[in-house]
């Protein structure tokens, strides 16, 4: 089974699933059953995405991009942020509501990393436990899925294979349906082949 995962400032987590799950575990977990076009359920949570590390590399002033500056990351710090906390939803500073860490810029990239990779990892046995399956793969899409660095560090903490692409998921499935609803597929099956066949995509292992 698979794991989803759409990436972006923040993130949507998940499975597909045939029925809906509404135990007190899930909805302790805060997961929502929604319905999908082919008539399954995706069960998901709102999980942390990239907004924290955005707003650091902003205040940092890092001239590269993102993903160069996540890929240059060095470990000066041991432990993580919690990435839920309400303080880091929108902080005046974020480096600030952080902590204000004496680190180096590289310092500050894989601590960011590091506590990205283990928010969304926390999110595998959740599901695992709430679906009762188990997972061999993460499908990351989004923005974040461009990060080699990102897809790496989750491969590697939850041992998954990570399948990451495409970076522009939401407009190849709105066009997707646009051209379902003009009768354009014969099926939801020749829809979802046409949207994976149009998708670059990188496979990162453990």
């Amino acid at each position: 089974s698979a794991l989803l995962l759409n990436v972006g400032t923040w993130s949507l987590g998940g499975t597909v699933i045939d029925r809906p799950i509404a135990t007190a575990e899930a909805e302790a977990a805060n997961l929502s059953n929604e319905r999908t076009v082919d008539g399954r359920i995706r069960l998901l949570r709102n999980v942390p995405g990239f907004w924290v590390i955005n707003r650091l590399h902003e205040e940092l002033g890092v001239t590269g991009s993102v993903p160069e500056w996540l890929a240059s990351g060095r470990r000066e710090h041991e432990g993580t942020l919690d990435l839920f906390d309400d303080a880091l939803f929108n902080p005046d500073s974020m480096l600030a509501a952080c902590g204000s860490l004496p680190l180096s810029p590289e310092g500050w990239a894989e601590l960011a990393l590091r506590s990205l990779t283990e928010a969304i990892a926390a999110q595998v046995p959740l599901l695992a436990s709430v679906t009762g399956r188990t997972f061999d793969r993460i499908r990351v899409a989004g923005g974040g899925s461009g990060s080699a660095a990102f897809c790496r560090s989750l491969a590697t903490r939850t041992g998954l294979v990570v399948d990451a692409g495409p970076t522009e998921a939401t407009v190849l499935g709105n066009l997707a349906m646009q051209f379902s609803a003009q009768g354009r597929f014969g099926s939801m099956a020749e829809m979802f082949a046409a949207v994976d066949a149009s998708a670059e995509r990188t496979v990162y292992r453990p």
